[in-house]
């Protein structure tokens, strides 16, 4: 099968990476465009520490450290997909970690100065991943699309945790994206589950339907007050599949309520 393809969001550190990789995956999920993030680097990141108080996610946010697992796992992660990725990268790719990039199709490129810039355009190169966009990052100012060709360039920012982008430049980019991720949600939906080696598979987003119906202005996002009621519903200790996209809570407690046998 032909690979999905996996966008890496390249940049130094503190250029604005994470918060515009999260801003790119609410937009796309807003569009009903099928995807995930793959957060490449241990730093703890995720959509919980956008959207959390930021005073708490200091105090839990627990960075880790790269080792040669961790990228072999990545790399495996990368080689074993099943959906378009976006890919959050450290911002100072060593060697070992570069390997992460021969798993990718293309790039996103943000850089605060020329040398940065430079550097990540000749890392680019060197593993022969095209451009999608090529962007300068700055905290204050206004957003500026410069150049709509083929490689999207421009000047973004206001990328600080909090805030939600938006603009001509970042609608442009959400756009690239949505054509490069453009497969038919049934038709992926039908793929995935025939692939599932047990015989019971749990689409997620309808499980939330069956239990509770969201307010017409209400996100169907699963809260904790759901996780009874999933517990309630769900058979206890037969193997599972689960599909679609859930907090890391709801899967670890499925996990448990089918243990010994496995979930998938």
């Amino acid at each position: 099968m032909e690979l999905f393809p996996a966008v890496v969001i390249g940049g130094p550190p503190h250029s604005g990476k994470s918060v515009l990789t999260y801003n790119l995956t609410q937009a796309l999920r807003t569009r009903g465009v099928q995807h995930y993030v793959l957060r490449a680097a241990p730093d703890g990141e995720g959509d919980w520490s956008h959207e959390a108080d930021q005073e708490t996610v200091r105090l839990l946010r627990i960075k880790g450290a790269f080792s040669p697992q961790f990228v072999d796992h990545i790399c495996r992660s990368l080689a074993d997909r099943h959906l378009p990725l976006l890919v959050d990268v450290g911002g100072r790719p060593t060697a070992d970690q570069e390997r992460i990039f021969d798993y990718c199709t293309h790039a996103i490129l943000l850089t605060p100065d020329p040398a940065s810039h430079a550097t990540w355009l000749e890392m680019m190169q060197r593993h022969a991943l095209p451009l999608i966009a090529d962007l300068t990052s700055r905290l204050a100012g206004e957003s500026i699309l410069t150049d709509a060709g083929p490689v999207l360039r421009g000047v973004i920012t206001g990328l600080e945790r909090g805030r939600t982008v938006s603009g001509p430049l970042f609608e442009a980019l959400v756009e690239r994206l949505a054509d490069l991720f453009a497969y038919d949600s049934e038709e992926l939906r039908r793929m995935h589950t025939r692939m599932a080696p047990v015989e019971t598979v749990v689409e997620l987003d309808r499980l939330l339907r069956t239990l509770r119906t969201p307010a017409p202005d209400e996100a169907a996002r699963w809260k904790p007050s759901d996780l009874l009621p999933a517990l309630d519903y769900l058979p206890h200790q037969v193997p599972l599949g689960l599909y679609g996209r859930a907090p890391n809570w709801l899967y670890a407690a499925l996990a448990l309520h089918v243990h010994p046998a496995p979930l998938y």
